[in-house]
């Protein structure tokens, strides 16, 4: 339901596009995105330094 409220909310103020973030292991979170019809289009890879 929140996700519904926030796309209309990004639709009446003209944003065509909402990104978000997850940790990619979190794959109920990857299935709940990807069931709301969000779209994977970029990656992002980090290296820890010691």
């Amino acid at each position: 339901m929140l996700l519904n409220k926030i796309d209309q909310f990004a639709r009446d103020h003209g944003i065509n596009k909402i990104e978000l973030d997850y940790w990619i292991d979190n794959k109920i979170a990857e299935h709940f995105y990807q069931k709301s019809g969000f779209k994977e289009y970029r990656r992002f890879v980090y290296k820890d330094l010691d």
